[in-house]
This record gives C-alpha cells, structure tokens and sequence, in this order.
C-alpha cells in the first residue's frame, strides 16, 4: 500500500507536534532533547467537607505543588508553576475510587486552596490523581476527606 505524504495529517508532515499546554510543550521538549526532565512534587494536604442548605457538600481542598527541572547530570532547580492541572473529589474506598468531581485547574502558587460542590458525600480527592505527571511521590497526591 502506498502512502501519500498529502494523505498525512499536518503536523506530521512538518515533523512538528501539537501541543496544546505548557506542560504538554514541556514534555514534548524534554523527550525530543533529553536535555531536562520535569518533575512535580504535588500533595493533597487537607480536604473537608461540609453540608450545603441545599443538600449538596460543599469540598475544601487544599494543595501543594512544586516543579523542577532536572538536568542530564540529575541536578534539580525549582521553577516557577504555572500549569494546568487536574484535581478531583472522589467517593469510594482507597484504590476503588469513583469520579464525583473532576476539573483542570491553574496552578500557579506552591500552596493552593480550591473549592467544589459535589451532589454525593465525597470519601477522597486528589491532584493529578490519573498519575499524568512525573511526580517524586504520587501516592500523597491523594487524602481522604474530612467531616
């Protein structure tokens, strides 16, 4: 079969790829360079709920966030955050989670308190909880919420 180079999508004729985030023009660098890798430190630190007059529970979750950058000799240097990031309220047990609430969200301060409303009791939420970014410790980027 032959393959016509107009029959190609765009970008790959060009050779480039689309990005649509900075995270993803991030990734996209480091993997054609190999020059720096990006690497993220996120934590959910407190999530609480509370009843809502209109029998809705309102979510308080707060989040850390850091990024850096690591060079080809492994040396790493924080750099500033400003990315586009999912966050999530959650109900079930830990490692059988089902979605109540999921959201991209900016993050761009190390310290973050976001505000849902969700129409279930939520058990869990999260930062990246589909593990979409290099992070040094993912299993804090979960924590159970409180009454």
């Amino acid at each position: 079969m032959e393959v016509h180079r107009t029959s190609l999508p765009r970008h790959t004729r060009s050779g480039r790829i689309p990005a649509k985030t900075d995270a993803a023009r991030a990734a996209i660098h480091d993997h054609r360079h190999v020059e720096t890798i990006t690497l993220y430190d996120n934590k959910a630190v407190t999530a609480k709920v509370q009843p809502t007059a209109d029998h809705r529970y309102k979510v308080t979750l707060v989040v850390d966030a850091r990024k850096m950058r690591a060079n080809g000799d492994g040396a790493e240097t924080q750099i500033p955050i400003h990315d586009l990031i999912e966050v999530g309220v959650f109900k079930g047990k830990k490692d059988s989670e089902q979605p109540l609430h999921t959201e991209k969200v900016w993050i761009t301060e190390p310290h973050t308190t976001l505000t849902f409303i969700v129409n279930e009791p939520p058990t869990r939420a999260a930062i990246d909880p589909y593990n979409k970014l290099i992070d040094r410790n993912p299993e804090d980027n979960w924590t159970d919420v409180e009454k």
